[in-house]
């Protein structure tokens, strides 16, 4: 699930160190390959259900984040 965030454009899906994962949503390019450190906001996207055999009318929340800060990390 992807939201439109006029203010973040950039849009990136981010590998959390547990191996989960989670869309964030930048105001600029995030143009650094290795680990990055972000802060920022958590937003609740909601849409219809992801589940196999769920109705698409069933809700659905993923939570997000609105990055305001970005750094490599060493």
């Amino acid at each position: 699930m992807i939201a439109s965030v006029k203010t973040h454009p950039n849009i990136y899906y981010f590998d959390l160190e547990d191996k989960n994962q989670i869309v964030i949503y930048a105001r600029t390019t995030i143009a650094h390959a290795g680990k990055i450190s972000i802060t920022g906001k958590i937003i609740a996207v909601k849409g219809g259900s992801k589940r196999p055999g769920a109705a698409k009318s069933e809700p659905y929340t993923e939570y997000h984040m609105l990055v305001d800060e970005w750094k490599p990390v060493d």
